[in-house]
């Protein structure tokens, strides 16, 4: 099969691998695209696996479950609840290499995790400069 072509594609989880090191697994899915230039086209999207067999939401193991099944809550079979679902990946160049930039589910507007992350990042940055104000204080005239 061929790789992936850049940009967004409605795609389907067909197989994994798990890769094992000393300190951690990582869960390697193979995307398989449904239309357009990526039809029956694949990539690799590597997601690590923790020790402990759970995973939060911003993971990006979480937020493939997410992805595949919106009202996921508790344990989950990867072969049996994940494979052949379909998702929506957005694929990116880095360096010399493509890779899956993030997932979303069919129904989701993935420019509203993008908000998401921007409202963290603006919070983060307000509270480092409350917090350097406090630290230098200046006297009022």
């Amino acid at each position: 099969m061929d790789s992936m072509p850049l940009g967004t594609h409605m795609v389907i989880i067909d197989t994994y691998e798990e890769r094992q090191y000393d300190e951690y697994t990582y869960l390697d899915f193979q995307l398989i695209g449904l239309e357009g230039d990526a039809l029956d086209r694949q990539i690799t999207h590597g997601v690590p696996y923790p020790k402990s067999g759970k995973t939060t939401g911003k993971s990006k193991l979480g937020k493939l479950v997410q992805a595949a099944m919106p009202d996921a809550k508790g344990k989950i079979d990867f072969k049996h609840d994940l494979l052949q679902k379909t998702i929506m990946a957005e694929i990116i160049e880095e360096g010399p290499y493509t890779k899956v930039e993030k997932v979303w589910a069919l129904e989701e507007n993935p420019l509203a995790e993008s908000d998401d992350a921007a409202e963290t990042d603006d919070t983060a940055v307000k509270q480092a400069s409350s917090k350097a104000d406090s630290d230098n204080k200046v006297p009022k005239v």
